[in-house]
């Protein structure tokens, strides 16, 4: 593509109408689409729907982590051009552009991170009903660090926005908030910001809301969702609706690894009013113990170092279950940790030893094989040239674009 005015139809048809030669093509028309952008409103539509059908298993299904790969490398360049742009970005602009960041599940470079942060406030006071769950999405999937005045702007902005929302709106404006009370839980413990749980509960016990919900479209996961939210927040009336879940070869895997340590699996436990099966349960020496088998979508990367770090809804179902099950422990394994200790059953029993000697509560296991309880932990991995997700993201929810 010339280095002109960015065309987005054009860009549209040469990143996404094609099969096949698309992702050969993908990398040189997101170069000239970063360098054409004249405008906020072009640069992000660029971003986000990279993103969107780079992740796409639909569009991509033959090789989505290469689509993903290309748009990484980009990444840099994108946020540099971003930051460099003169004037306020539309409302919009910022929170879209964090969706895409958490649609390829890549922590945006520091620098872009603190551009936002900065603008937030004037971004969040003119937000639509979706923005402002994007914005909510954003601090949580990212755990980012902000200014408490912002996620109470946040919240007031939820509680005025609510009443124009669908019931699908709302099922997922539930779980988001859930999930960012519980990121807050992590990084600041019990000096958390309060209004998160008290905009929630406002918002909730409305009737109008509740008939929304009860009356509009919904699914199997939109009543899990909110379950969740209702458990996190203390509230009654959570129902779940579960079915049974099959053993992925990750999990396979974990639970060899955990055999060759000395412990013995179990009949997998069930975290008490949640229906939430854990992925394995174990018995080491008298001591019963949970684990959750991670795979690549529950970590973000980063743009800065080799590191990746759990993600928000990670970090929430974590918190959820320990607290519907404090007696419990509850061990959370990267899907790195099987990779690179495959061959070392010491490890493995060592490991094992920790988790019977340790008090309950929700570990992880970090980049030496040891437990942590610090749900924010960072996990050093490889060096690989180009390198980003290994498996298709999960995209949050999406929205149509401003015209």
């Amino acid at each position: 593509m010339p280095n002109q005015q960015l065309n987005i139809l054009d860009v549209k048809e040469h990143f996404f109408n094609h099969e096949g030669g698309a992702l050969d093509t993908l990398d040189k028309y997101l170069a000239a689409g970063i360098k054409g952008a004249k405008t906020w409103h072009d640069h992000i539509i660029v971003l986000y729907h990279a993103a969107r059908d780079a992740t796409s298993r639909e569009l991509y299904g033959a090789d989505p982590e290469r689509a993903a790969r290309i748009i990484h490398k980009h990444v840099r360049d994108w946020s540099k051009k971003a930051i460099a742009f003169k004037g306020q970005p539309e409302p919009w602009a910022i929170p879209s552009s964090l969706n895409a960041f958490s649609m390829l599940k890549t922590m945006p470079p520091s620098s872009y991170v603190n551009f936002c942060r900065e603008r937030a406030l004037n971004s969040i006071k003119k937000c639509d009903k979706r923005d402002t769950t994007e914005w909510m999405l954003a601090l949580s999937h990212f755990t980012l660090q902000v200014d408490p005045v912002i996620t109470e702007a946040l919240c007031q902005r939820a509680d005025m926005m609510a009443h124009t929302m669908n019931a699908d709106d709302l099922y997922h404006l539930a779980h988001t908030m859930a999930t960012l009370d519980a990121a807050n839980e992590a990084r600041y413990g019990e000096d958390k910001p309060a209004c998160v749980g008290k905009a929630f509960s406002n918002i909730f016990s409305r009737t109008r809301i509740q008939n929304e919900m009860a009356f509009g479209k919904h699914t199997r996961a939109d009543l899990n969702k909110m379950a969740d939210a209702k458990n996190w927040f203390g509230l009654r009336g959570a129902a779940y609706v579960t079915e049974p879940e099959q053993k992925s070869g990750l999990e396979e895997q974990a639970q060899r690894l955990f055999r060759k340590g000395g412990a013995m699996p179990v009949s997998s436990t069930i975290i008490s009013d949640t229906g939430h099966h854990v992925d394995l349960s174990f018995n080491f020496g008298g001591c019963l113990f949970d684990v959750e088998v991670d795979g690549p979508t529950h970590f973000n990367r980063s743009t800065e170092g080799q590191v990746i770090t759990y993600d928000g809804s990670t970090i929430f179902q974590t918190l959820l279950m320990g607290k519907k099950d404090p007696a419990a422990k509850i061990l959370r394994l990267p899907y790195r940790t099987c990779e690179q200790f495959e061959n070392d059953p010491v490890m493995w029993r060592k490991l094992c030893e920790q988790i019977r000697d340790a008090q309950p509560g929700a570990f992880m296991v970090d980049s030496e094989g040891k437990l942590t309880r610090d749900l924010l932990t960072r996990f050093r991995i490889s060096p690989v040239v180009d390198q980003a997700p290994t498996a298709a993201c999960t995209a949050p929810q999406q929205k149509a674009m401003p015209a």
